[in-house]
């Protein structure tokens, strides 16, 4: 990771600035090596309470943690498809399933993440306040952008794919029904989503989570 939180003009950069490095293997590289190096400086530093009087390793401790829920998140997430594969055939409906699949997903995930990150902080938020209702205004206040910004990302990516899920149960239907009534289409969606884009979202991610990483240190530092 960075020796310093990036420079206002890099953390300004134009969404073409972004493409155009995003486009380059080696930026996948390099950002995938920085994310190991986070992964790793948190586990070695499970008391993050610990870090709140230095800056960097505390930005950089939140960096891997906030990437280590996501993915943690992702498995809890993986009933939605599952319960949209159970609506499908109990109501014979493709679409349905597949919807009721989508929907769940991002809840059940959006929700994990939430009761994750609570149940790893509670210390670092204990410090801060012993009130329940501030300790929970503290949390949400360092999650909800983040989430914010998944959900628009997670919203930009249905767009793309929904049409194409709907598309194919149609011709599906259209040729013959009782074969779309059995097709997992709740569990077909996300597989291609992962194989096609979900290399893609991670590294969008983990570049989220680096940035708010360092608005999260500046919150929760102890010295200037």
């Amino acid at each position: 990771m960075p020796d310093q939180q990036p420079s206002q003009g890099d953390q300004k950069r134009s969404t073409k600035q972004y493409l155009r490095e995003f486009l380059r293997p080696a930026y996948h590289i390099k950002r995938f090596i920085e994310d190991l190096k986070a992964a790793r400086h948190a586990l070695q530093n499970r008391r993050i309470e610990s870090l709140l009087d230095d800056r960097k390793s505390l930005a950089e401790a939140f960096r891997g943690r906030l990437f280590a829920t996501y993915l943690l998140s992702g498995v809890f997430g993986a009933l939605g498809p599952l319960t949209g594969l159970v609506t499908q055939y109990v109501t014979e409906s493709p679409y349905l399933g597949f919807f009721v699949g989508l929907l769940l997903a991002n809840l059940f995930a959006t929700i994990a993440f939430q009761a994750i990150w609570a149940l790893a902080h509670q210390r670092i938020y204990a410090c801060e306040t012993r009130k329940w209702s501030r300790w929970i205004v503290n949390l949400e206040r360092d999650i909800l952008p983040i989430q914010w910004d998944g959900f628009r990302l997670a919203l930009l990516v249905i767009i793309v794919t929904a049409p194409v899920m709907v598309g194919a149960i149609w011709l599906i239907e259209s040729a013959n029904e009782e074969a779309a009534k059995v097709i997992p289409f709740p569990i077909i969606g996300p597989m291609i989503e992962m194989v096609v884009i979900h290399s893609s979202l991670v590294r969008i991610m983990g570049d989220l989570f680096e940035r708010h990483s360092w608005r999260m240190a500046d919150r929760h530092k102890t010295s200037d």
